[in-house]
């Protein structure tokens, strides 16, 4: 390969722009425990219907509409718009460049689980999907570790304020 040659020069920066374009443009893949840490906590103080309840309240108060509920299973699925006024967005701060854009939701999983009398465990799972679509639904996977660590203090802050409310009762 001739360095002078144009045709050389531009396959070289050709590849150059493609190894960048691609390296910027991926985020690093989490393995499952990487995923398993950002996702999950573990609540004590409520019952596990008590913490359930007050992420079904926490989400309704963030602007996210209840889609399923289910407490026997402990599953709970909620999504928000990009038009609605408390979104995710605002209400636990997602970087500007995250945020919700017009004709897109997000949509959130909880799996709770009671892990003895004492501890709820629960996991989140945040998509990013678009409002309206075709067929087959991709959405991309939320892995913002400060977005997860805000709803989690969100949560535990409503928890001991729910403990709080009952032991004056």
């Amino acid at each position: 390969m001739n360095p002078r040659n144009p045709k050389s020069i531009f396959l070289a920066l050709l590849f150059g722009i493609f190894v960048l374009v691609s390296g910027c443009s991926s985020e690093p893949t989490l393995t499952p425990q990487q995923r398993q840490i950002l996702q999950s906590r573990f609540f004590s103080g409520l019952s596990y219907k008590d913490i359930f309840q007050v992420a079904i309240e926490m989400l309704k108060d963030s602007g996210y509409q209840t889609t399923q509920a289910d407490l026997e299973q402990g599953i709970i699925v909620a999504s928000v718009r990009a038009n609605t006024p408390l979104s995710f967005s605002t209400r636990f701060g997602r970087d500007s460049h995250q945020a919700l854009r017009q004709g897109e939701r997000m949509e959130a999983l909880l799996n709770l689980k009671s892990v003895d009398a004492d501890n709820v465990g629960v996991r989140l799972s945040l998509q990013l999907l678009p409002e309206y679509s075709l067929g087959v639904v991709s959405g991309e996977e939320v892995t913002d570790p400060k977005t997860y660590q805000r709803f989690f203090g969100h949560l535990q802050a409503l928890i001991k304020k729910r403990i709080a409310q009952n032991a004056k009762r």
